[in-house]
């Protein structure tokens, strides 16, 4: 699953059971991935790494893929210039127009596509011996796309990546994720990368012309289009004019009665918003009040049972006095010798 499915599962499932095939970073053993180191240096050598390999080695049923439409148009050039069987696959394409490539390709009219990894998501054609990454993709998971178009149903497959300084880590997951033996380093001689270099070097100013000529051709389909437009509004002017305006589905009265009839809802909801704030005034009003009621209430609770404690106190201290009085009268008077000899034996 994808990190964004995995989410899903977590936010929306209770203890979800997972059933594993096979990891999805991993890649079959039948598919060899070769590495061709590019120095930083050394950038401008990709195009002749490139002829070489599909020159020398990887000469039918392969894919290669670029990040830029502008690269993958360009090198579909220089391989036409370069006598080699090319079509690309590209978002500045028309559906048409890529319909007819991948049917070439899967009909064996050209030996390679020269795609992009948006107009080639999805690609599932049969027979597909070698796929070579121009650039190295942005994360792993485009990686494995595009090697996935290899190898397929138990059959062998070759990738060939060239991997910059900057790809150190697309790079690693890559080597970690598959097994030890398809793991292989490719080293192009320097001598045979000179050579296609200067072939390209030689083809620069064909590229050039062919890439002005197609521009000018745009402009002039433009300008072409243009004419035949203003062309039939000058011949058909009367005719243009002559029809009524668009009022699209409804007419011009059924329009307005459509806006008086929103008016009149519209009036009609402000008039409920108001009486529903004058009700929720009322309300509002009503319970201060009530409050304001309790808490007098509550106030002359309190007092009362302020002054019946009060009383209280009152009574208990004076019956007190009284029982005080009765018991001196009953115990009559006593002289100072009596209550002396009456606390010496209360000590003995």
């Amino acid at each position: 699953m994808t990190d964004n499915v995995d989410e899903l599962v977590r936010l929306s499932l209770n203890r979800p059971v997972r059933l594993l095939i096979d990891s999805t970073k991993a890649t079959v053993n039948t598919l060899i991935q070769e590495f061709i180191r590019v120095r930083k240096h050394r950038e401008e050598d990709r195009a002749a790494i490139l002829a070489s390999l599909c020159m020398r080695h990887f000469q039918r049923r392969c894919i290669v893929f670029f990040r830029s439409k502008v690269s993958a148009h360009q090198m579909k050039i220089v391989f036409g210039l370069l006598g080699l069987k090319a079509a690309e696959l590209h978002g500045n394409l028309s559906q048409e127009q890529r319909l007819v490539a991948l049917e070439r390709f899967r009909d064996g009219e050209v030996d390679f596509l020269l795609a992009t990894d948006l107009a080639a998501r999805g690609i599932d054609i049969k027979g597909i011996e070698s796929v070579i990454n121009y650039n190295m993709p942005v994360s792993y998971a485009q990686y494995l796309h595009r090697i996935g178009r290899t190898a397929r149903a138990g059959q062998s497959g070759r990738a060939v990546t060239l991997a910059g300084e900057d790809d150190r880590k697309v790079l690693r997951d890559a080597i970690k994720n598959a097994p030890a033996s398809t793991i292989k380093h490719r080293i192009i001689p320097p001598e045979v990368i000179e050579q296609y270099k200067r072939r390209i070097d030689g083809l620069k100013g064909q590229v050039e012309e062919i890439l002005q000529e197609e521009k000018e051709d745009r402009l002039l389909k433009q300008a072409e289009m243009d004419m035949t437009r203003a062309q039939n509004l000058l011949e058909h002017e009367a005719e243009i004019y002559s029809r009524p305006a668009r009022t699209w589905f409804q007419t011009e009265m059924e329009k307005k009665k459509t806006k008086e009839k929103l008016s009149a809802k519209h009036a009609e909801q402000v008039k409920a918003n108001q009486g529903d704030k004058e009700k929720k005034r009322r309300r509002l009003e009503t319970a201060e009040e009530d409050a304001k009621a309790a808490r007098s209430n509550h106030g002359a609770i309190k007092a009362s049972k302020r002054m019946k404690q009060r009383k209280k106190m009152t009574q208990m201290h004076g019956g007190g006095d009284r029982l005080a009085d009765a018991s001196n009268r009953l115990a009559g008077p006593k002289s100072k010798k009596a209550r002396a000899q009456q606390a010496k034996k209360g000590r003995k």
